[in-house]
This record gives C-alpha cells, structure tokens and sequence, in this order.
C-alpha cells in the first residue's frame, strides 16, 4: 500500500546452494532458505534437497518439498510442470523451438504474501492467493532479452490478513469476482 515506507515493510528471500555432481549431468542440489514472506515458518531457515536428471527427452529436479519436471516429447513440444507446496503449483504446455517463437498454455495456482504498512501488528500480512490460466507467446527479441505477451482468466481469488497462512478459517476473507487480464513480461537473462 506504501512500497518502501519502512524497512519492516520489505520483504527478502535468501536462497544458499550447493551442487554435488554425479555422473552425466544429473547432480544431488542442497539448499537453505529463508524469508519474511513465506505463508509457514518465516524468518526460520528451511533447509532441502533434490536430485537433479536429464535424459533425452526429460529434465527435472525432484526434491524435498518441490518438484520441477521438463518433457520434451519432439524438438517442438514442451511440456512442464512446477509445484512447491501452499505456495505454487504450475502447468505450462508451449509449441516452438527452443530460443525462438513459442506459443503456450499455462495454468498457475500462485499465493503471495506482503507487509502492509500502516499494520499494528508486526507479524501481520496480507495474503493474496489466485488460480490462473492464460494463452501466450513467447519470443526473443534480442540476445538475452524475451517478451512474452499473455491474456487469459483469474479464478479462486482471495485476499485475508493473518499471521500464518494456516490462519486462513479464521480470518476474514475478500474474495474478488474471477476476471479477464492481460500481461506482458520482458525478462533479460545473462549466461
């Protein structure tokens, strides 16, 4: 409601890795994380782990407590999937080639959390949960640089102030009409 009012307003996710490689690319990943926003146990470090493989047509990294899988059954069609429980969970279908026009479906259940800054109560959050699912393209448009442009439908919004997100009976809940929306995204990577 007031970005970077106060310094307890701000929320930061710290992530520590470590890669163990095995044989071919496959690898053990172990990691710590933590933040001020997660919906269960914030500011406690959490540690994990997962196991990393890649064959022919598969890719995925499956690990304690997400999973990431990659299956790409022809050089055009990929599909993936994400989950990272009571926060995330994704499905993305997409056509093209790799680095090149993509056209996609994708569905997303995604929760988000933020500090409000006129609070009374330090630990308080806003908690703002949505399901998704949207029709796009993706394309490079320079070395490093991809704009996708997507439009589609939000269901199954809500929005509560609690504590943890396990206080969500409890509090109350407003709970937005399912819309249309539009978005657009520039994402940069660097190699």
């Amino acid at each position: 409601d007031k970005p970077f009012g106060t310094f307890r307003d701000y929320g930061f996710n710290l992530n520590l890795y470590y890669k163990q490689p095995q044989k071919n690319e496959n690898a053990w990943i172990f990691f710590l994380n933590t933040s001020n926003t997660r919906g269960f146990l914030p500011f406690i470090p959490i540690p994990g782990a997962g196991y990393f493989f890649s064959s022919t047509s598969w890719r995925g990294l499956i690990g304690i407590p997400f999973a990431m899988i990659f299956w790409t059954p022809s050089p055009t069609w990929t599909f993936s999937a994400f989950f990272f429980p009571l926060r995330f969970g994704e499905l993305r279908l997409s056509y093209g080639a790799p680095r090149k026009i993509q056209i996609f479906s994708l569905t997303a259940f995604r929760g988000r959390t933020y500090w409000l800054s006129d609070r009374q109560n330090d630990k308080e959050r806003l908690f703002f949960e949505e399901g998704t699912t949207q029709l796009g393209v993706s394309a490079p448009i320079y070395r490093g640089v991809n704009l996708e442009i997507s439009g589609g439908f939000a269901f199954a919004r809500k929005y509560f102030l609690a504590e943890k997100m396990t206080e969500r009976a409890k509090s109350p809940q407003i709970n937005p009409e399912s819309s249309d929306f539009a978005n657009a995204k520039l994402g940069v990577f660097f190699p």
